[in-house]
């Protein structure tokens, strides 16, 4: 499927408003609103400033787990836990099913080849989503990609935070994140 096949399709997407609580997991020292250019699954690097979110604890935690895990030596300082609450007017909420449709691998989702995957997130705000709600990759949870260049339709404000020491979460919930 060609990047214009891919925007057809999605434009069949309803978008949707969204209120919700969310959760980001951050190194101590930063900003948890701040979004960033870095790139990620669904967005390429440089391309669009967003915030990754997700609909659990856990699932945040598991992003971070994995982010850290990769590291070598592997860095076991203590993380932040954000509890956030996003309104967002434009949501695209996207199931596996629907992914399984758009052509993502399932079998191979949670690898590190995004090229496919950020191809859908490009398109999702380029037919005027300001927010994507995806199934997380590496938690029983979603994962709501916030569109930071929208900010008039999306409101993301810091609830409180708290210090986890995401190594022992991980040894516990996602030991598999260590063994690399």
């Amino acid at each position: 499927m060609t990047s214009d096949e891919l925007r057809e399709r999605l434009a069949h997407y309803e978008l949707t408003p969204l209120v919700r609580t969310l959760y980001r997991a951050t190194l101590l020292d930063r900003n948890p609103l701040a979004s960033s250019t870095r790139g990620g699954r669904w967005i390429p690097p440089g391309s669009l400033s967003v915030l990754y979110t997700s609909t659990s604890r856990d699932g945040a935690l598991a992003e971070i787990a994995f982010r850290m895990g990769l590291s070598t030596p592997i860095s076991r300082r203590p993380v932040k836990i954000h509890r956030l609450r996003v309104a967002s007017n434009a949501a695209l909420m996207l199931s596996r099913a629907d992914l399984e449709r758009l052509d993502v691998d399932l079998a191979s989702f949670g690898e590190i080849d995004y090229s496919w995957t950020q191809t859908i997130g490009l398109g999702a705000f380029q037919i005027g989503a300001s927010s994507l709600q995806v199934p997380s990759a590496r938690w029983p949870a979603d994962t709501l990609v916030i569109l930071d260049e929208t900010s008039a339709n999306n409101t993301v404000d810091l609830l409180d935070s708290e210090v986890v020491d995401w190594f022992s979460w991980a040894m516990q919930n996602a030991p598999q994140f260590l063994q690399r």
